[in-house]
């Protein structure tokens, strides 16, 4: 061997023993890598799949105790009928709702009352008829209404809803709308967002359920016979914040939002979680629609930090040192 092939040959045994980690190490990153990846899908993964059936049951928990509130509503709908359209009076109506637990039932709902129908030309009538009951009635708008008038006539409890009684209802849209939608229908009808006059420090972020009440004997077989046979509406006012308050939400684990979808497909937002958002997960939410007494409702849920923690998921991160320490 001479002298010039020694030096070749120990230096490619030091290349040889140089490629060797090298190529170890290169391996060992690549695999660490796409573990730290697979381990990132499976978290996101798991994470879309949790909060989908958390979503889900939040919408159809919200659903179901908005649905409740038709048995306190065709309550006091059977006590309409059963009294007549000209029998109707505040202490039925008091009796009522002192036969229920309102605040344990109903949570959210500001008690149930009637809304009698006027005829356009008959509203000094009823007025002068309401006042030999309640001195102090009187009949107030929103808006200037030359129709007939849908008149909130008794409330209970009236200490919460005094501001509200002798309100004509067909003086705004959203009410009349409610109120001709549920005639036509004879089914409970959500109004869309308002702002109850008696709780105006949740502007447009309370409803009212409307139910309405049919003279006997006439044909319902058509919406428009059903309308003309309506002599007036059990109702309910219900404030958002306290309903969804009552279903317990865990704000510190997601961020509701509500919004409600009108006719032409624009959303008029309600409801926000008045946690901050600073904690909001990107890109892990949910939206659906439901369908809530005949208004359409677009929920989103969010997560917050706190939904990852509870998951006690295993870092991608931990799992890519792992890899790296095992290659070394």
């Amino acid at each position: 061997m001479t002298g010039t092939e020694r030096p070749k040959r120990t230096i490619g045994r030091l290349m040889t023993l140089v490629r060797m980690p090298v190529c170890v190490l290169l391996v060992g990153l690549l695999c660490s890598s796409l573990y730290a990846l697979q381990q990132h899908r499976a978290n996101n993964r798991l994470a879309q799949e949790r909060l989908f059936r958390a979503s889900q049951e939040m919408a159809d928990t919200l659903s179901r105790r908005l649905y409740s509130y038709e048995h306190g509503l065709r309550g006091m709908r059977g006590v309409i009928i059963t009294a007549g359209e000209h029998g109707i009076n505040r202490r039925v109506v008091s009796r009522y709702n002192q036969s229920r637990s309102i605040d344990r039932e109903f949570p959210g709902v500001r008690g149930f009352g009637f809304i009698r129908r006027v005829p356009a030309d008959g509203v000094d009538a009823f007025v002068e008829t309401a006042r030999q009951e309640n001195p102090r009635f009187a009949v107030r708008i929103i808006a200037d209404n030359p129709a007939e008038s849908y008149i909130i006539q008794y409330i209970e409890p009236v200490r919460h809803n005094r501001q509200a009684v002798g309100l004509d209802i067909a003086s705004e849209p959203h009410r009349w709308l409610a109120a001709t939608r549920s005639a036509r229908s004879g089914n409970p009808t959500l109004t869309g967002p308002i702002t109850l006059v008696q709780a105006k420090n949740v502007p447009q972020r309370s409803f009212l359920i409307l139910l309405p009440a049919y003279r006997e004997g006439l044909p319902m077989a058509t919406p428009y016979q059903r309308e003309k046979a309506v002599f007036g509406w059990a109702y309910a006012p219900v404030i958002s914040d306290e309903v969804i308050h009552a279903i317990g939400l865990n704000e510190q684990d997601y961020a509701l939002s509500i919004a409600d979808i009108g006719d032409g497909g624009e959303l008029d937002p309600f409801y926000r979680s008045p946690q901050p958002d600073a904690d909001i997960v990107p890109g892990l939410a949910r939206s659906m629609r439901r369908n809530i007494l005949g208004r359409q409702w677009l929920i989103e849920v969010q997560a917050r930090q706190g939904f990852l923690t509870d998951l006690n998921l295993r870092s991608p991160w931990l799992s890519y040192l792992y890899g790296i320490l095992s290659t070394l």
